[in-house]
């Protein structure tokens, strides 16, 4: 935010120290990495004479939001269906958003862009997501103009007008929209949260953490917190308390937003062990019986109209009792591990509201709850105990996740449930999140605001996630203004949906919506919506190519049938092509086009393309921690070697880690175990396949050095470890992951970050002597090369 003249216009002002204040107020100390308004600075409003007896003083004015503003609390929760929470019907208690419910308002036909990165960025922005070029998710971005995954200054989020208008505007937990490439301290920061809009960020950049030990960040600098009982969604309750505290006990009037954006219910479904305990047994009916029961609540509440019934199961979810009991037994326990991540979560959600209350403030607080998309089935047909396995194009077995069953949902599991749950989430919706049916795009919202809004009850007009920024700059006193920083604005596309507030019979204002995701097309239009998934695929499967033409489209009347339970295709054909046309017509206006489906191609290559083009890359250890993999050493699917200048103390047996890529999912580590080299490869967390030295590190200088010589067929190969150039231990490693180690966890020098690669050593493990110097040598060299 910029007071006075502009920095640049001004060098000696922001250079000379007895000036120090004028500085400052001239905006030589705005904070790092903060952008500034490029509005030209307000005329001077008093005089300035040649003595200060001939002047008079005019201090630049602050600018303060409308009187009686609301604070605003938005928790967007991550992949939460449209039956999990309390007020939906759901079986897993969430009293805190229950209570929120019966404070204000409970919308049943609120819907979202069915993937997490997009979502949020047509939330934050009041644009439709392939208008700000977040057309795909930030992992799978591609070079056009509705793709590309970078957020254009011409669509400001209402954070960064809050902000602008005076309000404090805070960002926790999973943030999910910049570039992997640009996710290190080198930046550019110009996709974080700080150049969004936001004061403060406190969380995760990319798509998922893990919850017992996260790769976090502190505005722009990297953090990792951690102990026996961290636990994630607590320490971003922690944070988010402090924040507001701090706030108030420096300025008791500012309003503040507080976009809270949980890591639950997203996987890993991790929870504290007492909390899954709670659940022990809830589940063991199935999800046959969960839908049924669901859909009988929603019907009691009065959220789905008389004569719902349920859409079928899709992509070939089996009936629960046609498992086998081991089965039976272990998808319940991965049910168990979600319900309590949820519940914990809403706990920790109200000791935020909670203080705002003890404050004061939770009748002027505008409290937001709603999910980026509907629940996930990317865990398939037997849940996943290690999610990275997907971004490897495999697959896991029952057998394989069986053999976690009894630590489903603790740190050294990064799971996801099996599809049925999934199913039972989305209840009473067809299809899972990436469709867009209504299990992908219906999605719970609820809103309380008891000074500004009287009116209690269910909402049943139409309404999409890009009608939350206007509903909240308005509630805030606010107009969308035409230029932000100098540039001109693009046009919301979301509207303001207060109109519903004392209304629960006026007619839906949105008559309208299209929907794009990796393919998958639909359109909504007055009652009536038509969707298709390309090439018929489900969310656990590897998409192909394949003409988009030629895909098979539902027609449903949604007005009647709210479930989506009849597909109406083959009835009313010209109905049908009138909606394909209309998609025709607003794909058009919003950059949808070219249509790629394609997204794991575009994932591994934008995981596998390193910024370091060098075939030898040097690393100091100084600042050489969270590299993102997609700026770690290319080593994956080919030999190398990398070598290590250490020294080591006299006396002292060494130990710690020397390098390590990736984390519990998957990667690799050089480190010193009692004094003994080791290197080990992580296959998925199912094998660890190791090269150790058959003596201790000596002291002083010692160079440590790994060698890969990958076999002929296959990607595995063989390790060797040198010191000084003597080979000290070699052993075959038969595979090694071939495209991603790890969504968060990145590449590190002389320490662990985040969750430890390696089952030997609790992170970060710290090398205890002095690394100097690793070099990698990328060298092409051939197949059979040893050592």
């Amino acid at each position: 935010m910029s007071f006075g003249r502009d920095v640049e216009s001004s060098p000696r002002i922001c250079s000379t120290f007895p000036l120090l204040l004028a500085a400052l107020l001239s905006g030589c100390g705005t904070p790092p990495g903060q952008d500034r308004a490029a509005e030209p600075a307000a005329p001077f409003a008093g005089v300035v004479g040649r003595t200060l007896a001939e002047s008079v003083p005019a201090w630049p004015e602050r600018p303060t939001p409308p009187d009686g503003a609301p604070n605003v609390v938005l928790w967007l929760l991550d992949d939460a269906g449209f039956a999990h929470l309390e007020p939906y019907g759901g079986g897993i208690p969430t009293p805190t958003v229950q209570r929120v419910a019966d404070a204000g308002l409970t919308y049943t036909n609120f819907h979202s862009v069915p993937l997490c990165s997009p979502a949020r960025a047509a939330l934050l922005t009041g644009r439709n997501h392939h208008a700000v070029a977040m057309g795909s998710h930030i992992l799978s971005a591609a070079g056009f103009p509705g793709y590309h995954g970078r957020v254009p200054a011409s669509a400001a989020s209402f954070p960064r007008i809050l902000r602008d208008r005076g309000y404090a505007t805070y960002a926790l937990g999973k943030w999910d929209q910049t570039p992997g490439t640009e996710a290190s301290v080198a930046g550019p920061f110009d996709t974080w949260p700080l150049r969004q809009g936001f004061d403060r960020f406190y969380g995760f950049l990319g798509g998922e953490a893990h919850h017992f030990a996260p790769s976090l960040w502190s505005d722009h600098s990297p953090v990792s917190p951690g102990g026996e009982d961290y636990f994630l969604t607590t320490d971003l309750a922690d944070r988010a308390m402090e924040f507001i505290g701090g706030l108030r006990a420096n300025d008791p009037d500012k309003p503040f937003l507080l976009y809270w954006a949980t890591g639950a219910v997203h996987a890993p479904h991790h929870a504290p062990a007492d909390e899954i305990a709670r659940f022990r047994g809830a589940f063991d009916a199935g999800w046959d019986v969960l839908r049924a029961r669901t859909l009988e609540r929603q019907h009691a509440l009065g959220l789905v109209p008389e004569g719902t019934v349920l859409a079928a199961k899709q992509g070939g979810v089996p009936d629960w009792d046609d498992l086998p009991p081991a089965e039976r037994r272990l998808y319940a326990r991965q049910m168990e591990a979600f319900a309590g991540q949820l519940a914990h979560a809403d706990r920790e959600f109200g000791r935020i509201l909670a203080l705002i209350e003890h404050l004061g403030e939770l009748d002027n607080t505008l409290v937001v709850v709603t999910s980026d998309n509907g629940a996930s089935a990317e865990g398939g047909m037997a849940g996943l105990h290690n999610e990275a396995v997907i971004f490897n194009g495999r697959r896991l077995t029952f057998e394989e996740n069986a053999a976690f069953e009894d630590r489903w949902g603790g740190p050294e599991t990064v799971n996801h449930f099996h599809a049925g749950w999934a199913a039972a989430g989305n209840t009473p919706f067809p299809f899972y999140k990436h469709h867009v049916d209504g299990g992908g795009t219906h999605v719970p919202l609820v809103v309380s605001w008891p000074a500004g809004i009287a009116a209690r009850g269910v909402r049943t007009q139409y309404h999409h996630v890009i009608d939350l920024a206007p509903t909240l700059l308005a509630a805030a006193g606010l107009a969308a203004p035409g230029t932000v920083g100098g540039v001109p604005q693009q046009p919301l596309d979301g509207i303001d949906i207060a109109y519903t507030f004392a209304a629960p019979e006026a007619p839906s204002r949105r008559t309208v919506q299209y929907y794009e995701i990796w393919g998958n097309r639909g359109i909504y239009r007055d009652g009536w919506k038509a969707a298709t998934i390309h090439n018929a695929i489900m969310p656990w499967q590897t998409p192909v190519p394949g003409d988009p033409d030629t895909n098979a489209w539902r027609l449903y009347h949604v007005a009647e049938d709210f479930s989506e339970s009849r597909d109406l295709a083959a009835e009313y054909p010209e109905r049908l092509r009138a909606l394909q046309d209309a998609w025709e017509v607003e794909a058009g206006k919003y950059d949808v086009f070219p249509l790629d489906p394609d997204r794991r191609t575009r994932f591994i290559a934008l995981m596998n393309r390193s910024g370091r083009k060098e075939s030898v890359i040097r690393y100091l250890p100084e600042g050489a921690r969270r590299i993102p993999e997609a700026l770690s050493p290319p080593v994956k699917n080919r030999s190398f070697r990398v070598t290590a200048h250490l020294d080591t103390r006299a006396g002292a047996v060494p130990e710690g880690v020397i390098l390590a890529a990736g984390g519990i999912t998957g990667g690799y580590a050089l480190f010193v175990e009692d004094g003994v080299p080791v290197y080990m490869h992580n296959l998925f967390n199912q094998s660890h396949y190791y090269v150790r030295g058959d003596r201790v590190l000596p002291a002083g200088a010692v160079a440590m050095e790994f060698r890969f010589a990958r076999h002929a067929e296959g990607n595995g190969g063989i390790g060797t470890l040198l010191l000084d150039g003597e080979a000290i231990g070699a052993a075959d490693i038969p595979a090694t992951v071939p495209n991603g180690y790890s969504i968060e966890d990145g590449f590190d020098i002389a320490l662990d970050d985040g969750s430890p690669v390696a089952p030997d050593y609790d992170a970060p493990f710290p090398f205890s002597g002095t690394v100097r110097e690793v070099v990698f040598d990328l060298t092409p060299a051939a197949p059979e090369e040893a050592p």
